[in-house]
């Protein structure tokens, strides 16, 4: 039987696992946090996502790692493209991981996005003209949390 290993233990993790069962893919799924949502229906690791050699022993027999957010940390990704196929690749995590970075890559490759500035939050307030408007971090968000209406 193939094996997957994903990186986060979230509802899109419980779908890539449940999907990959039909087809015949075991996931094994390491999350920071006990009963995570894939805790479910895949076998999961709960340690910390910078113990990095308890989970690179634990993926041993997986033939490809994702993961399924990105806040994971890059040491850890950085570290299993070593002996693993990883796939977003590194270098999509740097990207996707700030919200800056993210969306001015974007802009550059022609793809339209939403009207943005950054800065400091102190700085933005008072910049702000019309309405609605949404406030977002640049990192560590997700699902809602880090952003302000």
């Amino acid at each position: 039987m193939q094996k997957i290993g994903i990186l986060g233990g979230g509802q899109l993790a419980m779908m890539l696992a449940e999907a990959g069962k039909k087809i015949g893919i075991e996931s094994k799924v390491v999350n920071a946090k006990p009963n995570s949502s894939s805790s479910f229906v895949a076998d999961t690791l709960v340690c910390d996502y910078l113990e990095v050699d308890k989970i690179r022993k634990y993926f041993e027999d997986v033939e490809v790692v994702t993961y399924e957010f990105e806040n994971i940390p890059q040491e850890l990704i950085s570290e299993l493209s070593k002996v693993k196929k990883v796939f977003p690749p590194f270098k999509a995590l740097e990207v996707t991981k700030h919200r800056v970075v993210e969306k001015n890559f974007l802009k550059k490759l022609g793809v339209k996005t939403v009207n943005f500035t950054s800065g400091k939050f102190s700085r933005l307030i008072l910049e702000v003209t019309s309405y609605p408007v949404v406030i977002k971090t640049c990192s560590s968000g997700y699902d809602g949390k880090g952003q302000w209406r």
